[in-house]
């Protein structure tokens, strides 16, 4: 559910994809932010992001939040 969340913010606000296949999802979308959206904490957004990048579906730090172009499930 989340990466499906973050992906399609990522599709709508962002079209471009990096050399990598990944799409930045803009900045101003704050992890905390996020987690309002989805209706988690904070805590369990960052959960979920750690096991998404162990998967290689997410690139993340504190300031760049990427996701696979595919959306691989």
């Amino acid at each position: 559910m989340i990466a499906a969340f973050i992906h399609t913010l990522a599709i709508r606000y962002n079209t471009q994809t990096d050399d990598q296949g990944m799409i930045e999802l803009p900045r101003y979308f704050s992890r905390k932010m996020i987690a309002n959206y989805v209706g988690v904490g904070l805590t369990t957004l960052t959960t979920h992001l750690q096991k998404l990048m162990e998967e290689e579906r997410v690139i993340f730090n504190s300031r760049v939040l990427l996701i696979d172009a595919e959306n691989r499930i």
